[in-house]
């Protein structure tokens, strides 16, 4: 691909090439209260309209028992760093950038959005993070970059990491 028709059209294809618009730093939390606000909906929903789905089913994020320093941060990095880069760039980026050479955003979120919450295996997790991925999309198609996207999804996956592993360590148990 690079070959055939170089790194610029790689890079704008990943949505790279734009650096980040500093006017809109407040959208990617602005957006992250209304994807509270909706994935809330679609768990709501999906236990009337798809009630095989184990909405209790706890996600295996790969760090499990963890008690040194070390082991904290290489689960940061390992699931609020990595991921929101790796995962905008493949899916909000190459996929969403190929996949708009041939449609309109919509139908190419969705297409997106479907794939990114198949991949993460499971139905509960996956109804999130289609929901997540809609609004990634969307920022995507705002800002022209992925640098929005991965700012919203590095503030999802922060606050769940502080949920899973810093608040047991002061008391605050949610999950």
């Amino acid at each position: 691909l690079i070959a055939l028709k170089g790194r610029s059209y790689v890079a704008r294809v990943l949505g790279i090439t734009k650096k980040p618009i500093w006017r809109l730093w407040w959208l990617p939390f602005a957006l992250w209260a209304a994807y509270m606000v909706a994935t809330s909906l679609a768990a709501v929903a999906a236990r009337f309209l798809l009630p095989w789905i184990d909405q209790n089913q706890v996600q295996d994020v790969g760090f499990t028992d963890i008690n040194l320093a070390w082991e904290y941060v290489a689960a940061f990095f390992g699931l609020v760093v990595l991921p929101p880069v790796a995962e905008e760039l493949i899916f909000r980026g190459y996929l969403l950038g190929r996949l708009r050479e041939k449609f309109s955003a919509w139908p190419a979120a969705i297409v997106v959005s479907a794939v990114f919450g198949f991949v993460h295996g499971q139905w509960n997790v996956g109804l999130d993070v289609f929901v997540l991925s809609l609004f990634l999309c969307y920022l995507r198609e705002r800002t022209g970059s992925v640098w929005a996207g991965m700012a919203l999804h590095g503030l999802k996956n922060g606050i769940a990491y502080f949920f899973l592993f810093i608040g047991p360590l002061i008391g605050i148990n949610l999950v």
